[in-house]
């Protein structure tokens, strides 16, 4: 099979559509990121199944201030603000529960497996 060439205006456009990247994530057999939302002072989803090293990331659509923070101390992000971001690479298998250091109410769920 002989390689294609791609000219910039057609890799410009890829790109900006997002095609560039979910089709490297295929080629090397990644899957795209999981994503928890921050909002009305709650994680959504308030409990979430990954496999092992899955992407996670965190988005903060809140007004406050917010954080992830594992209860066992696996991981810690600072303070995201509105529109703030943290991302992970799902841990050992296990049910890790977390909640928001600024915010002790809001709690949520990470069950990470193995890859199935």
């Amino acid at each position: 099979m002989r390689a294609r060439r791609i000219g910039i205006a057609t890799l410009a456009a890829l790109a900006a559509s997002g095609c560039v990247a979910k089709h490297r994530a295929e080629a090397i057999g990644a899957r795209p990121p999981v994503f928890i939302r921050i909002s009305d002072f709650k994680f959504t989803p308030a409990e979430l199944v990954v496999s092992m090293r899955d992407s996670v990331v965190w988005v903060n659509d809140d007004a406050f201030a917010h954080t992830t923070t594992a209860d066992n101390r696996a991981w810690a992000s600072a303070e995201l603000p509105k529109g703030g971001r943290f991302a992970l690479v799902a841990p050992a298998p296990g049910r890790y529960a977390y909640h928001c250091a600024a915010h002790p109410t809001m709690k949520a769920v990470l069950e990470v497996r193995l890859e199935e």
